[in-house]
């Protein structure tokens, strides 16, 4: 065994390493060997200048190339996946991407391209929109913004869009394609017929020109521009790009014109299309069952055969049926269904709505009493309430609809969809009472408002009307329009016309350039004595109001009030009793037989 060391001896060992660590650590020494070494011979010197380049190669890898590699591979990846349509690959390296690259306009048209392939335009557009701002002189992002407007439906930024590009990028083969589709919307035929005939003359042959074309001219007055562009869509039909939007155009074209022929080889083109959607299959239905009703019955055995697989396809096909008169033919197919697809939505939704629309109570309350659609249950309480009521079972009713205006504190969404779906049985009464408990809860309270507000303009009900804006107007108090139709409708019904004054002053101060506000002001002053102050505001814009028939009644009245009775009456008689609400067409005809 080993003799163990002394602690003196370990003593001195610690203390000449500690002294050789201080003489290696000292500077001016190892600054005087290095020069030494430099000195000593050019192999040490080409060492040192071999490392200094890969110390340098090192760093500006590291802080310039490595990014820039990065950021390169990244939007490459994202562009390979998109072109794959591998969406859920594509979604984290977009986002990525994005953080990247936030000042490069090919990111955000990723995410433009992304979103649009997700099924969100509006998103879509608002990342095209930032492409084009991070690129203003790149005209194929400028277009890009343009084309997604329109997918979007946002026909004004399309425009502005369209009206920022140059004239060589507007008078470009896909410019004048957008240019076609802008004034094809706007219902300008022959300035879009004349977009895509330049278009089709810059890119012949192509689908994107010929399509657009052929769907024009298939609204020509001409028999051989209609001609022509059947011709130009049939050319295209097998395509499996723009097939489907042909066939589609064509099939409707064949409908208007009763072509049974066309109708059926169309039809069986359409369904049997691999970009085919459901609405497109009951298209295709719809049409044979006009054209050939053996082959109707047949296609629409294979279709319900293909569509009890899936429990969405198989409510559509429910639905549809059933809104095309064959209730009785979707009932008995709904039950042949797994007893897990009919026992809960969406199937169980579809089928309850058939009974209802086919009055069969005694099925429809059997399908609800003591069934569970989860989240749904709501509705489905709504569709029991519409049977018992209409068996007479009162007592069972009424304790369903206490329990559903109950229960609006804690499902708000469902309930507002529940009194929309009330209001198309109509049961119209409840869904009012709904929308207003549902006009309670912050959630869902600016829709439920909504609704109310077309329910009460369709009724033309002025004081349902004037509470809804006045609720609103506590939800949005900073919206000019929601207080110009408070005040304005309280004056109508002589309520509250000092608040009203006031409202409407605002208003008008903010912007003195808004006719309508200005009505509303005049209106106001008029209820308070002050004619000839309106009068002379009105007369301020009186070229307007001529081209501005809602600002007649009160414009009229005021000059009743003046005196100007044959002014008056003819500016009263532009007031269309069936447009506006029952108190001003009351008050309207009072005025007219004074005069």
């Amino acid at each position: 065994m080993s003799e163990a060391k002394s602690p003196e001896k370990l003593s001195v060992k610690l203390q000449r390493r500690g002294a050789k660590w201080k003489a290696w650590c000292d500077v001016r020494t190892r600054w005087w060997d290095f020069l030494d070494a430099w000195e000593s011979g050019w192999r040490f010197r080409l060492k040192v200048f071999g490392g200094m380049a890969l110390s340098a190669t090192v760093i500006a890898t590291s802080v310039v190339i490595y990014p820039i590699w990065r950021e390169r591979a990244t939007l490459r990846m994202a562009r390979q996946w998109l072109d794959a349509n591998r969406l859920d690959e594509a979604e984290p390296v977009v986002h990525l991407a994005l953080e990247l690259a936030p000042l490069r306009a090919e990111s955000w048209q990723l995410a433009a391209e992304f979103a649009l392939k997700s099924g969100k335009p509006k998103s879509a557009l608002t990342f095209a929109h930032r492409a084009a701002a991070l690129a203003p002189s790149d005209e194929a992002v400028q277009l890009d913004w343009a084309a997604t407007a329109m997918i979007a439906e946002e026909w004004e930024q399309a425009e502005t869009a369209l009206q920022t590009l140059s004239s060589n990028a507007r008078e470009s083969a896909r410019g004048r394609r957008l240019s076609g589709e802008l004034a094809r919307r706007n219902g300008t035929m022959d300035t879009a017929r004349k977009h895509f005939e330049e278009a089709l003359r810059l890119e012949p042959g192509v689908a994107v020109n010929e399509v657009p074309l052929g769907v024009t001219l298939l609204v020509a007055t001409e028999p051989g521009d209609r001609d022509r562009g059947r011709d130009l869509l049939e050319k295209w039909t097998s395509d499996p790009q723009v097939g489907a939007e042909a066939l589609r155009v064509l099939l409707v074209h064949s409908v208007q014109r009763s072509d049974q022929p066309a109708m059926r080889a169309q039809a069986r083109a359409l369904r049997s299309h691999p970009a085919a959607t459901r609405t497109d299959v009951f298209n295709s239905l719809s049409a044979l069952a006009l054209s050939d009703e053996a082959e109707f019955t047949t296609a629409l055995a294979e279709v319900k055969h293909a569509y009890a697989k899936n429990e969405e396809s198989a409510a559509k096909l429910i639905e549809w049926l059933g809104g095309t008169g064959r209730a009785s033919e979707a009932i008995v197919w709904s039950a042949t269904l797994p007893d897990e697809f009919t026992a809960r939505p969406p199937v169980a939704v579809a089928t309850a709505d058939v009974l209802r629309l086919s009055e069969d109570w005694s099925a429809l309350r059997a399908r609800t009493v003591n069934a569970n659609w989860g989240r749904l249950n709501r509705v489905r309480a709504g569709y029991q309430l519409m049977a018992e009521r209409r068996l007479g079972n009162a007592v069972v009713a009424d304790r369903i609809w206490e329990t559903l205006l109950a229960d609006v504190v804690t499902g708000g969404g469902e309930t507002l969809f529940l009194a929309g779906a009330f209001y198309s049985w109509g049961l119209r009464e409840e869904a009012v009472k709904l929308w207003w408990r549902c006009a309670e809860q912050p959630g869902v309270a600016m829709a439920a408002l909504g609704s109310l507000a077309r329910h009460y303009q369709l009724q033309r009900d002025a004081d349902g009307l004037h509470q809804t804006f006045n609720r609103l107007r506590a939800l949005r108090s900073g919206d000019a329009l929601i207080a110009n139709n408070f005040a304005y409708l309280g004056l109508v019904l002589n309520r509250g016309r000092d608040q009203a004054y006031r409202i409407s002053r605002e208003n008008h101060l903010r912007y003195p350039e808004n006719v309508l506000y200005r009505s509303t002001y005049c209106f106001a002053l008029r209820s308070e004595g002050r004619v000839t102050e309106a009068l002379e505001l009105f007369e301020a814009v009186k070229e307007e109001i001529a081209t501005r028939p809602e600002i007649a009644f009160s414009y009229g009245l005021t000059l009743l009030t003046a005196g100007r009775k044959e002014e008056a009456k003819a500016m009263l008689l532009r007031v269309d009793g069936a447009a506006v609400t029952l108190e001003e067409a009351r008050i309207v005809t009072e005025a007219l037989k004074k005069l």
